[in-house]
């Protein structure tokens, strides 16, 4: 009886190597899970930057033809 039931709480842990696996195979989908999320990070920040400079063409575009529909001469400069 004593025999049986130290071989079942020997049996009961993970050897070293399955647990380096394990850890090694976390690892590398931690790091895959982190690249991914960088990415998506860096062209969130470049779309914003972008729709930034968008908004600011437009701006400026409509103001530019609001006054040029307002003015009442032109200055041509040669």
């Amino acid at each position: 009886m004593k025999t049986s039931l130290l071989r079942s709480r020997r049996s009961t842990g993970f050897t070293l190597a399955e647990v380096m696996i394990s850890m090694t195979i976390v690892s590398m989908v931690m790091a895959m899970c982190m690249s991914t999320f960088l990415f998506g990070l860096r062209a969130m920040y470049k779309d914003t930057q972008r729709l930034a400079t968008n908004a600011n063409l437009r701006s400026f575009m409509a103001q530019i033809s609001k006054e040029t529909l307002d003015a009442s001469y032109f200055w041509l400069c040669s």
